[in-house]
């Protein structure tokens, strides 16, 4: 039978590379203020390609939520900024977003309970911390400026 080229990355290797890079992440994401990785990881029970996927869908989705909130807020719209405010704080929640569930919980009481002025605080608070929290995620899974979710599907035999 004819040789085999030979792989660039010998296969024993390959989980060496990839336990340490997902200690890298880990350690990226631990240093985020407010993060609670172990509480996110426990959600997809320990996964971290899995919890690193989610928090990149986060992310690219809930950037504009301030804005989307301050807009409600304005226009009257109690009820819907009530509703994005709840889904924020089980999403933040379920991340291990701790900081950013508090803000989200005490807006979502304030909104539930139909008061305007209540919300103005926990909403300026929430506005200002989110861009914060989406910028040091971004930066710590390697996303920052894209403004697309990188999907790569690898699998290693």
């Amino acid at each position: 039978p004819a040789a085999r080229p030979a792989s660039p990355v010998a296969p024993e290797d390959v989980p060496a590379a990839r336990g340490d890079a997902d200690e890298a992440l880990h350690a990226r994401l631990a240093a985020i203020p407010g993060l609670d990785v172990a509480a996110g990881l426990a959600v997809v029970r320990g996964n971290l390609a899995s919890y690193a996927r989610i928090l990149r869908l986060f992310a690219a989705g809930h950037g504009g939520d301030g804005a989307r909130l301050r807009a409600l807020l304005e226009a009257g719209d109690l009820v819907a900024a009530q509703l994005l405010a709840h889904g924020l704080k089980g999403v933040a929640g379920n991340l291990g977003a701790k900081s950013l569930a508090n803000l989200a919980t005490v807006l979502d009481a304030a909104l539930r309970q139909g008061d305007a002025q209540a919300a103005r605080p926990p909403l300026e608070q929430l506005a200002d911390h989110l861009p914060l929290l989406i910028d040091q995620l971004n930066a710590a899974l390697g996303t920052a400026g894209n403004s697309q979710i990188p999907y790569q599907h690898f699998r290693i035999n």
